[in-house]
Order: structure tokens, then sequence, then C-alpha cells
């Protein structure tokens, strides 16, 4: 028996088609469905890319930017005895919304990329009568999907909030007596700082596991915000062992997949510079075309790696919404 899906692929039904068992087989479905269906690859980077993605590929190919350089780019006319300069006050009034932009736009896209994957793993492997349709992206879901990220901010917040101090005496410190001339700015900032950033970091990881758990709930089960991120809490308590996998697993194949390229192309980009110096014409056409080609392929790793993250908390999730309905329909 088969029944059509909200998005007009055909879907086997329970019946017809056994759910795997355990976390390990569900897992391996997700696997070839990440791998067998590339459509859904750009999909999943536009997604990756829109929430922040995008500074980890640039990363190799941007200096990172010393004392002097920040001195440069602000000026020493920024601050004056009355306080802000009006053109520093326009940059920040215009950075602000740039980036105020660019957190609404990318959360739309992110939105829109969890609707497909989500989708995606609902009719791959679900019986499509115990989840909602996820194919049918409305405004108000995507709203409701950008609400729980918000939400989900709030542990990064908290963390931010209290490490903000010692990170900001690290930073004075560094720009007025740096310990290490020679060393990057953002490096010696880190080494002096790694406590306070490793909390950052972990607000950061739980808002990003609480959220992603939380937004697959609103699509799968129809949950409004609330409801959804207190359903990703339980989930997490009920569930450690296979949130902690997913989680570990989605991670690892983004850094193995994306680590590699990026550390080919920040070392190619390094071999630029010195080519440069030398004035060798061809050799810098070789370095740049290897520098764009494994610039790519990094996109490619991480759309592939995007998409089998993005699969990975879909099935975690859809398993766990087809469990309970299954449960209530006894």
């Amino acid at each position: 028996m088969v029944a059509g899906s909200a998005s007009g692929s055909p879907v086997a039904t329970q019946r017809d088609r056994p759910r795997p068992a355990g976390w390990l087989g569900a897992n391996a479905r997700t696997l070839d469905l990440a791998f067998g269906r590339p459509s859904l690859w750009p999909i999943a980077l536009a997604g990756f890319l829109a929430r922040g993605g995008f500074v980890l590929l640039l990363v190799p190919i941007f200096p990172i930017p010393t004392a002097v350089g920040l001195a440069n780019m602000v000026g020493p006319t920024a601050v004056t005895a009355a306080g802000l300069a009006p053109g520093s006050v326009a940059l920040l009034v215009t950075v602000g919304l740039a980036i105020l932009a660019w957190y609404v736009g990318g959360s739309i896209v992110g939105a829109g990329s969890d609707i497909v994957l989500a989708d995606a793993v609902r009719t791959s492997a679900f019986d499509d009568t115990t989840t909602q349709a996820a194919g049918e992206a409305t405004a108000g879901l995507v709203l409701r999907l950008i609400g729980i990220r918000i939400v989900a901010l709030i542990p990064l917040a908290v963390a931010v909030a209290v490490t903000a101090r010692p990170i900001f005496d690290v930073l004075y410190r560094q720009l007025t007596a740096p310990s290490q001339v020679a060393e990057p700015l953002l490096s010696r900032i880190v080494m002096d700082a790694s406590g306070p950033i490793a909390v950052v970091a972990a607000g950061w990881f739980i808002g990003d596991v609480v959220g992603g758990i939380a937004v697959r709930y609103a699509i799968l089960a129809d949950l409004s915000i609330g409801r959804a991120v207190l359903r990703a809490l339980i989930h997490i308590v009920r569930r450690p062992v296979t949130t902690v996998l997913t989680a570990a697993v989605g991670a690892a194949g983004l850094a193995l997949t994306l680590g590699p390229s990026l550390a080919a192309s920040a070392a190619a980009w390094n071999r630029l510079h010195g080519f440069v110096a030398d004035q060798s014409d061809l050799t810098f056409v070789v370095v740049s075309a290897a520098i764009a080609g494994t610039w790519l392929g990094a996109l490619v790793f991480a759309a592939a790696a995007s998409a089998w993250r993005g699969l990975l908390w879909s099935n975690e999730v859809a398993r766990a919404v087809d469990a309970t309905n299954a449960a209530d329909r006894r």
C-alpha cells in the first residue's frame, strides 16, 4: 500500500515499510538518504551558510587582523574627547543594521532548510499519518521556527553575559600590552581567555542542540514555540544517549569533511603570498586555481555534511514523535 505525501512523493506506510530497529539502523537509512538525494545538498548548504557557516569558509582565506591592523581600520579619530565621532556612530549603526538583516534573512533561509530536511525524513521512513505535513511551509510555521531559534539563544546570551568582562579584560590587555607581538591578536586572546571562551562555546552548543530538536518538533508535531522547546528539553532528558550520539556524529561528520579542505585552502593561500612576492606568474595562476578548487571542494563537503547532520536531527525527532503517536493509538 502506498500513500501520497504532502510533497507529492509516494510514501510506504509502516505496514509495508517496517522501521529499522535502534539508532544505528535508523541512521543507516538516513545516511543513504543524504547521499542518495544530492538535491538536498544545496538546500542544506544554504541553511548552513545563512546561519553563519560562511565564517568557517572565509577564515582560511582572510588573515587574522593584528592590533595595528585593527587600529588602522578604526582610525585615530574614531573616538574623541567628546565620545564617538559622528562617522564612527554611522559605521556602528550600519554594521548593526547589516547584522540584523543577516540574522533575519539567515533565519528565514535556515527555517526553510529545516522544513525540507525534516520532510525528507518523514516521507522516506515514517508513516505520513503520524506527523505533520512538513512540506506545507506556511509563514506561521517559519515564524515559529525563528521564534524557537531566538529562545534557544538564551544559553548563549547567559554565557556571554557571564564571560564578557573577563574576555574584554584580556582583549584590552592584549591591545595595550601584548604578551607576544609575533602571535596574531585572535590567537593570543583565545589562549589567554580559553576558559571563558569555552563557556561561550558550551552555551552556543546547548542552544544549538535544544533549538535543533525544538524546531523539528514544531515541524513534525505541529507544536507552538513554548511546547516545542519544552518537548525538546524532555527529549534530551528521556533520550540522552541518542541525543549525544546524534550531536557527536553530526559534528564529527562536519569537522572531518570540512577540516582537511579548509586546511588545504589555508596552506595554499599562505603559499600564494610567497609566490606573489617572488613574482612568479605561472605559479601564481596554478596556486590560485588550487585555492579555488579546494574552496569549492569545501563547499561541496559542507553541503553533504550539512544535509546529513540535518537529516540526523530530523530522524532523531521523527522517531520520537512516531513512537509517541504509536503509543497513543494503542
